[in-house]
């Protein structure tokens, strides 16, 4: 009966204390509610009753002698309330103090105006202050902190060094005996008055101390919140739960014990160390034999796979040769097994095939690659056989670079037929950006021509030019006739240099790819020459032309 947190657990050890130093046996009676203990003990059946706080209804069941513990009181209230110093603040509200307790009467006769309800245990009071029905419980402050940790309660607030309106507090504990048995109460009184320190602090810190966690626990204390929660969740009623108590696994099993509003709830707690210990030793001989066993088999089970694993990783060498295009290297493996000989000649076929195929892809690509040369070849008549004849003699330049030991080429080589092919289709696409370039520049016959040929344009120039200097001769002659010949000889010779000059140009227009500087030094003379425009030469233009004159006048 006796738990942590409880008086009757202080005095039952003190008793066992006194007992074992004086060597008297001592038969404890357990199973009985306080009422029954006080009526056996009034009616002779037991010689000692613990733990007692006197009043005036219990002084005269026995003899008290000297107090063994003293626990004060407290109060108990939310943690948002008033923090309350004396039972003044109290009056006109609810405080719970539970049933048949000592201190109830005491605080009823000096409290009058305060509404004392009776709770039945210091658990219901405490829950009567959870729900809002009363505002405060009172009780030893030693129980109220172990009742509220080990139902894990929180929200709760504990109030100490209070002010009763009292002037005796039954907060001191005593063991009542026999009034007919006077030596035996001498024999008690000289045992607590032996108690040293260390003797009580061992009985507080073993019965008293509300942060300890552990130790004797009866079947009202939960000993985890998450059984709790449990509880309030339907959904894991039976079934198995793990959780974590002090440090150690335990597996929960929770389930209500009725139907009705508040039914009662069974819970079993069991370490799973526990659950597992019978089977371990059991799974460890099992797993020394079967490893024994394998182990025997071992020389067995290669002896027997040693065929099929053998062209299996054969196999897989030659898939990787495949996978990095190594086709000429691959091999049939050879295979007593009929399945794994049928796959590798498959895979032989396989090769032989994607070799096929690759040849013919090739030579799409090349004939392709060819058309299109052709057809800029066609393109332009100017360069017919122009995209034909570079890959022929870039195969030549290639081939004698290869073939040369000269410093400058020590470091070239086309090794393989790969490198050749590359270099050939590199060879024979070199002209193919021609066939985004327009058709007037593709296809042109001389150098001044685009869409036409513009050497027209300049024919005209040097028409108007030789004009010019013929109304030059003709405006002159009017004013000085007599320097006709003069002015004829200047004209002769103007035009017969205007008819030079025209002649070079036109030359330059449809000659070689080459103009050395005196040529070029011509034509930037001949550039100079100047001539009159009389019309708008910004009306009638492309949109390319506007641009490109925008801004000049």
């Amino acid at each position: 009966y006796a738990q942590r947190g409880e008086p009757r657990g202080y005095s039952i050890d003190i008793v066992r204390m006194i007992a074992g130093a004086l060597d008297v046996p001592v038969a404890f009676e357990n199973g009985f509610t306080w009422s029954e203990l006080v009526d056996r003990f009034r009616e002779g059946k037991i010689k000692l009753l613990h733990p007692v706080a006197l009043t005036e209804e219990n002084r005269d069941w026995g003899r008290s002698g000297d107090s063994h513990f003293r626990l004060p009181f407290a109060l108990v209230t939310k943690e948002a309330a008033e923090q309350p110093v004396s039972l003044n603040q109290l009056i006109g509200k609810n405080l719970a103090i539970p049933k048949g307790w000592s201190i109830l009467d005491p605080i009823r006769k000096a409290w009058p105006n305060i509404n004392i309800v009776e709770a039945d245990s210091t658990l219901d009071a405490i829950e009567q202050v959870i729900a809002g029905d009363v505002e405060a419980a009172l009780d030893n402050e030693t129980i109220l902190r172990y009742i509220a940790q080990h139902y894990f309660m929180s929200g709760l607030a504990f109030h100490t060094d209070l002010d009763l309106g009292l002037d005796n507090v039954p907060d001191q504990f005593f063991i009542l005996s026999p009034d007919a048995e006077p030596e035996l109460r001498i024999l008690l009184d000289r045992a607590i008055d032996a108690f040293e320190d260390e003797h009580h602090n061992y009985l507080e810190e073993t019965w008293l101390n509300t942060q300890q966690s552990g130790g004797q626990l009866d079947s009202e204390t939960v000993p985890s919140g998450k059984m709790i929660e449990i509880a309030a969740d339907p959904d894991q009623h039976g079934q198995l739960i793990s959780i974590d108590i002090d440090g150690e696994e335990n597996v929960v099993f929770a389930s209500a014990t009725g139907s009705g509003v508040t039914p009662l709830y069974l819970g079993i707690v069991t370490p799973v160390s526990v659950v597992l210990e019978p089977f371990l030793s059991n799974i460890s001989l099992s797993l020394g034999i079967t490893a024994g066993l394998l182990f025997l088999l071992l020389p067995l089970s290669w002896l027997f796979a040693n065929p099929i694993v053998r062209p299996v990783r054969q196999l897989a060498v030659e898939n990787d040769k495949v996978r990095r295009l190594e086709f000429d290297e691959v091999q049939r493996v050879s295979s007593s097994v009929k399945e794994l000989d049928e796959l590798s000649e498959s895979m032989v076929d396989m090769v032989a095939s994607i070799q096929a195929h690759e040849i013919a892809q090739r030579d799409l690509m090349d004939a392709f690659i060819r058309l299109i040369a052709q057809a800029i070849d066609d393109k332009s008549p100017y360069t017919g056989g122009h995209c034909e004849r570079v890959p022929e003699l870039a195969l030549m330049l290639a081939d004698a670079a290869t073939q040369c030991t000269e410093p400058a080429f020590q470091d070239f080589a086309l090794k393989d037929g790969e490198e050749w092919r590359e270099y050939r289709i590199a060879a024979w696409l070199h002209d193919c950006g021609k066939i985004t370039t327009p058709e007037h520049i593709v296809d042109k016959g001389s150098k001044l021509e685009t869409i036409y040929n513009r050497i027209h344009e300049i024919r005209t120039r040097f028409e108007v030019l030789s004009r010019d200097a013929e109304i030059h001769y003709w405006e002159s002659l009017a004013s000085s006739p007599e320097k006709k010949q003069v002015l004829e000889a200047e004209l002769k010779r103007v035009q017969k240099e205007l008819q030079d000059d025209f002649e070079f140009v036109a030359e330059c227009n449809v000659g070689g790819e080459f103009l050395d500087e005196s040529k070029q030094q011509r034509l930037l003379e001949i550039a100079e020459k100047t001539w009159q425009r009389r019309f708008n030469d910004q009306l009638g233009l492309s949109p390319v032309e506007e641009l490109r004159q925008a801004g000049e006048p």
